[in-house]
């Protein structure tokens, strides 16, 4: 008999990057922006984010054994799948999957909400009427975008990597 899912499923979040760092003190400044003269797909972990992983892969290491794992293709998020898995006790199959990767914010992108405010008051209002979960940007995507993304990929596990139970 099988069942439907992974024995266990971990999902864990990137660890902290130069970009949540730069939103950061770009908030706490005022400011409307927080470029990093990247793209967002480019945008690597800061030595804490390093440090975040591998502590995490430790603690995982003494409780669960991985046969694979799943990363964002994301730069931020393949580092923390290096350094999580180079702390586990095994060598899991490392895979990249696009359907995981970050929420779209096309034009938007890299602003704080008083950059929108300022730079994109149409589109403020719009988000304000919508809500944050429906709202989608110009060139960027909603929730129920990414939610569609994540459950097409939940659906390959539920098909992929079903176990067999004894």
């Amino acid at each position: 008999m099988e069942q439907k899912w992974p024995s266990h499923l971990v999902v864990l979040r990137h660890g902290e990057s130069a970009r949540n760092v730069a939103k950061d003190i770009a908030k706490a400044a005022g400011k409307h922006s927080f470029d990093l003269g990247l793209r967002d797909l480019e945008t690597p972990l800061t030595n804490r984010g390093h440090e975040q992983a591998g502590e995490t892969g430790r603690y995982l290491s003494s409780r669960y054994k991985f046969d694979v794992i799943f990363s964002s293709p994301y730069h931020r998020a393949l580092q923390t799948a290096e350094d999580l898995t180079s702390a586990l006790r095994n060598s899991p199959l490392l895979v990249m999957e696009e359907r995981i990767r970050e929420i779209e914010f096309g034009v938007l992108d890299g602003l704080t909400g008083e950059g929108i405010r300022t730079r994109f008051p149409q589109e403020y209002e719009r988000r304000k009427r919508e809500g944050k979960y429906w709202y989608r940007p110009p060139g960027g995507e909603s929730r129920p975008d990414v939610a569609l993304r994540v459950q097409s990929f939940l659906g390959t596990l539920t098909r992929d990597y079903r176990k067999t139970m004894e």
